[in-house]
């Protein structure tokens, strides 16, 4: 019971407030997790980026990318 893997129904993607392409900079089932790498790979302040949930298919083909 204590080596059994979470599944997660919620992802999250986070981009640039003022990129209007809205590229994706980070990706995880975890909100603040998302944004804590998002401002460590850009070394900006988290209240730059905006966060939007995404399926678990977007996150799968969006995890690959951003590695």
């Amino acid at each position: 019971m204590l080596n059994k893997i979470p599944e997660f129904d919620h992802y999250y993607v986070a981009y640039l407030k003022d990129d209007p392409a809205k590229e994706p900079i980070a990706a995880s089932y975890s909100a603040p997790g998302v944004l804590a790498e998002a401002a460590h790979k850009t070394g900006r302040p988290k209240s730059d980026f905006e966060l939007r949930e995404i399926s678990q298919e977007e996150y799968e083909r969006l995890k690959s990318l951003l590695l």
